[in-house]
């Protein structure tokens, strides 16, 4: 109608709108120091991540097809972990790929190597849903392909994109593992002790044949996951750790929640047991990093030094008087060279950094498990700065 021609005509008119004039001339902006064009290269980078620049080629190209089995995996010291895995690259784009995902920069291929592995962290809870021994059989089936898709991101971005060992300036900071291959605590440095200590010891039933033998620090890490996380006792939540070579620090910690759900369906909703739980802080000592240039890699060794639990906010304080451990240091060097079957020797271990950029790293154990973690973002108070809370 004629009432109506004014308001449709702007949406139906060709746009012929000439933008403004650009200005001469612009001030050029004042260059950043070193350390703050690297803090705005990672916001940058992050600002990309929210709006989905980065994701899109992700999201429009990367699909299950892209990966074709061919190939068993196997950790890079030749431990086998049982698991198939696909040798066939990632691709770049897919058949389906829209027009827009068509050009992908190192950068953009960077960034979908390590979405597909923070999806598969997200889908496996961190890799705990894995199921990938006997033990856990029917559900070893579970998941059968994930470990198999993320080590092959992880080897791709090895690749494609790291052309030199990490150094000890680039692993500096605070972090937070996302995925793992193997149990979240064993991330600890307590537990790497631990299993260096078994060496390559097995284990089979008295009754049984060596062809059953499993190595005995495999068993002792299954017997400890039954005893904590059996009906539901413990929970592991966010496992932190804080590194600066430079200075002799690597520090590691978990939180463990304990009885998060003890109630007893039908008969009532009230808690029969208590919710509580607390910080568990690993620190150490003559930390050594080595570089492998003919590997990329650079190996941090270290020796455990002391363990503490401390509070954290949001979870509530142990009861029964059992608070008053929170913030005792446990001499865990003194202790451990005391044990007969140590023979005096100190709790040493190490852990291999494979790929390190300003916000993802994977490091390597001695049985080729992966834990990849995510640099926290700035503000975050390094362990070592985070003291234990007041009640």
């Amino acid at each position: 109608t004629g009432g109506n021609t004014p308001m449709m005509a702007p949406l139906t008119a060709p746009a012929a709108r000439a933008a403004p004039a650009a200005p001469a001339a612009r001030a050029r902006a004042p260059a950043l120091s070193g350390a703050r064009a690297a803090r705005a290269h990672r916001l940058g980078r992050a600002h990309r991540l929210g709006h989905g620049h980065v994701l899109r080629p992700f999201l429009s190209s990367a699909s299950s097809s892209d990966l074709s089995a061919s190939s068993s995996a196997s950790p890079s010291n030749g431990v086998s972990n049982g698991v198939s895995e696909s040798s066939a690259s990632v691709n770049a784009t897919s058949a389906s790929a829209s027009p827009s995902s068509a050009v992908l920069t190192a950068d953009d291929d960077a960034q979908r190597l390590k979405m597909a592995v923070l999806r598969i962290g997200a889908q496996t809870d961190r890799g705990q849903l894995l199921f990938r021994q006997d033990a856990y059989a029917p559900l070893d089936k579970y998941n059968e392909g994930a470990e198999a898709e993320a080590r092959l991101a992880i080897r791709q971005l090895r690749d494609a994109n790291q052309t030199r060992a990490p150094t000890p300036e680039d692993v500096e900071g605070t972090w937070e593992l996302v995925y793992c291959t193997k149990q979240l605590f064993r991330s600890s440095p307590f537990f790497m002790a631990i299993r260096e200590a078994f060496g390559d010891a097995t284990w089979h039933a008295p009754w049984d044949t060596e062809e059953s033998a499993v190595p005995s620090g495999e068993l002792f890490f299954r017997l400890h996951e039954l005893q904590v996380k059996s009906w539901g006792t413990s929970t592991v939540g966010k496992v932190i750790q804080t590194i600066d070579v430079n200075k002799g620090v690597f520090i590691s910690s978990f939180d463990t929640i304990l009885f998060a759900l003890t109630v007893i369906p039908i008969v009532g909703w009230f808690k029969l047991l208590p919710t509580f739980g607390a910080r568990v802080v690993t620190e150490t000592r003559d930390v050594v990093a080595t570089t492998d240039d003919s590997l990329n890699t650079l190996k941090i060794a270290m020796e455990v030094e002391k363990t503490t639990v401390n509070r954290e906010d949001g979870l509530p304080e142990p009861p029964f008087g059992l608070g008053a451990l929170m913030g005792v240091e446990w001499p865990v060097n003194s202790v451990w060279k005391l044990l007969p079957w140590n023979g005096g020797r100190a709790p040493t271990c190490s852990t291999t950094v494979v790929y390190c950029d300003e916000d993802f790293r994977v490091n390597e154990d001695v049985d080729g498990e992966l834990f990849v973690y995510m640099r926290c973002p700035d503000g975050t108070p390094a362990l070592s700065e985070a003291a234990d809370p007041v009640a």
